[in-house]
């Protein structure tokens, strides 16, 4: 596969990537400590948390609105993959009823566009979600905190551009059919982040997944003369893994496939009713289970806040206090005084007993 440079020693490789198992249990594992978390702030019997399917349900509609914000802005295939990239990541490490994913949706937004360089303005998108501009910007750093503070994110599109550079090296391949089967690939990836594939595979199998997939419908070269051509084996056949490495691109695929499908079905009208009327459901029912102090639109938020901000206040003056105490410390050391300090500023005293030294008589006159 095509070896995108520092991937292996990065924390994408390292920390985003997962076995089925390992990240189911880790959406339960959240689910359940969630759940324990909601029981002991909240001891009536009406509120009930969500279960584990409910609350895939609503990261699942949440997360559509993220491909329809991206849509409107329009923007380049790095800033829409981290988009999805940070929100998937966001709800690995904390659960949908700790952070309202309302406030979530927009802040991940913000935060991408950052770390993509790609300006947006706070303003209009707070606008957009009706929302206040300070509710987005004061979760940034708990969105940060969810992703580890881990904001480098490696997509797909670099390699697919090195497996089109090597088609195009292969005198059987058209030219002219190659730029749109890398733009059809672009998309087909961009669609599979309805499904959990970035989580599972590393970019560059994703990548030749994908031109595989295209390659199918386009038919464009025969499929073993593609993989031969993509795949650098250092001068081994490929003959030597062809059956492991068909047999991954085949399970990649049939994500990338699933991915395909999730976004025409999402996209249907009458999908988008009964998701909604669905949403609206869960909603209703997710609003009880929050965590006022983690929401920044709650009095409860606010309050702590304000008591925060004078603890630190406190804490500010004291350690002024402090300072000045101990430049008054030394100032005292170097005039020689050995008088306590009373607490008072310190200033310099006269003394009235000191009287000078007569001036020494002048010499005398020896002409």
């Amino acid at each position: 596969f095509v070896e995108v440079p520092g991937i292996k020693d990065s924390t994408h490789f390292r920390f985003w990537l997962f076995t089925k198992d390992k990240l189911k249990e880790t959406r339960k594992r959240l689910n359940q400590g969630a759940q324990e978390r909601i029981k002991k702030r909240n001891n009536s019997a009406d509120i009930k948390p969500l279960s584990a399917k409910e609350e895939r349900h609503m990261r699942l509609y949440f997360h559509n609105q993220l491909f329809a914000a991206c849509a409107r802005y329009r923007f380049p295939f790095d800033v829409t993959a981290t988009v999805h990239t940070f929100w998937k990541r966001f709800y690995l490490s904390r659960s949908i009823m700790d952070f309202d994913p309302r406030l979530i949706l927009p802040t991940v937004i913000y935060l991408a566009t950052k770390a993509e360089e790609c300006h947006i303005n706070c303003e209009e998108l707070a606008r957009m979600y009706k929302l206040k501009n300070e509710w987005i910007t004061k979760n940034e750093v708990p969105v940060m905190e969810g992703l580890n503070f881990q904001l480098k994110v490696y997509h797909a599109k670099r390699p697919i551009k090195e497996y089109v550079a090597r088609l195009r090296k292969n005198p059987l391949v058209p030219d002219g059919n190659l730029d749109k089967m890398e733009k059809l690939a672009q998309q087909l990836v961009l669609d599979s982040y309805f499904t959990d594939a970035c989580l599972y595979y590393p970019p560059a199998q994703i990548a030749l997944a994908s031109l595989m997939m295209i390659n199918r419908k386009e038919k464009v070269i025969e499929e073993q003369s593609l993989i031969e051509s993509c795949v650098n084996t250092g001068g081994e056949k490929v003959s030597a893994y062809e059956e492991k490495l068909k047999r991954r691109l085949e399970e990649v695929g049939g994500m990338l496939k699933k991915g395909e499908e999730l976004a025409k079905t999402w996209a249907s009208e009458k999908k988008k009713k009964l998701n909604e009327a669905a949403a609206k459901i869960y909603v209703k029912k997710i609003k009880p289970c929050l965590d006022p102090l983690l929401n920044p639109s709650t009095e409860e938020y606010k309050k702590q806040e304000e008591d925060n901000n004078k603890e630190a206040e406190a804490a500010r003056m004291k350690k002024r206090k402090r300072r000045r105490q101990e430049e008054e410390a030394r100032e005292r050391k170097l005039l020689g005084s050995d008088e306590p300090d009373d607490g008072q500023p310190f200033t310099i005293k006269r003394n009235k007993s000191f009287k000078p030294k007569p001036r020494p008589s002048p010499p005398p006159d020896l002409m």
